[in-house]
């Protein structure tokens, strides 16, 4: 019970970092294309 509790907590984590990292990633984008115009 522990371990599968564990397991699913890390998956959520994984999947919060991938959802901030493509966040970071799109507004990086956006300040490199204000930058370049």
């Amino acid at each position: 019970m522990k371990y599968s509790q564990k397991a699913v907590a890390k998956r959520f984590f994984v999947i919060m970092k991938g959802r901030m990292l493509e966040i970071k990633g799109e507004k990086f984008d956006e300040i490199h294309n204000s930058w370049s115009r």
